[in-house]
């Protein structure tokens, strides 16, 4: 299964798990959410984890939120 991300709105909505671009969609239409697209990791280590990517990506996030404001 791959994970997708979605928004609701101009928020980020939760992330969907789904074969391909086409059953997350469904599963979005489902929960009133639009597919944005597939994340994707591209960092690589010995040990790197999913978590650690959700963490780097949210730290991201929050620094990009923080410049705007």
């Amino acid at each position: 299964m791959k994970t997708f991300l979605t928004e609701v709105g101009d928020f980020e909505g939760p992330q969907i798990e789904a074969f391909d671009f086409g059953h997350a969609e469904q599963i979005a239409a489902e929960m009133g959410v639009t597919v944005i697209g597939e994340h994707v990791l591209t960092i690589q280590r010995e040990g790197f984890t999913e978590n650690d990517a959700d963490r780097i990506c949210k730290a991201l996030s929050e620094e990009g939120h923080n410049r705007e404001n």
